[in-house]
């Protein structure tokens, strides 16, 4: 009897640790898609996140647009000519940044 009662303890806490890593990952899941990157209008550095557009996804979407979809400058600059996204691949590291999408545009970007 006492040996039920502490597998069903052990069995509902290692339940509970997996519940709270799932409820982690789901947090953080979202955050994997927003990086560092500098405002090429503003010259300020920003959290920037980008999606593909609805239309361009799937098998048939050779090279798909990206669009920003969430902004740290937003809703001041929502209208913005979204030049940030010129740097925003190179991100693609483990944090989310990259010094050299971090430098300030010459123009000729």
């Amino acid at each position: 009897m006492m040996d039920d009662l502490l597998f069903i303890k052990g069995f509902l806490i290692l339940l509970a640790w997996a519940g709270l890593a799932a409820l982690a990952y789901i947090k953080l899941k979202g955050y994997r898609k927003r990086r560092l990157v500098r405002c090429p209008e503003l010259g300020i550095v920003t959290l920037v996140e980008a999606a593909q557009s609805p239309t361009e996804t799937g098998p048939a979407a050779q090279d798909p647009s990206l669009g920003v979809s969430r902004c740290q400058l937003w809703p001041e600059r929502e209208n913005c000519g979204m030049g940030c996204l010129s740097r925003y691949k190179q991100t693609q590291g483990l944090f989310g940044f990259d010094l050299a999408a971090l430098r300030p545009f010459d123009g000729h970007e």
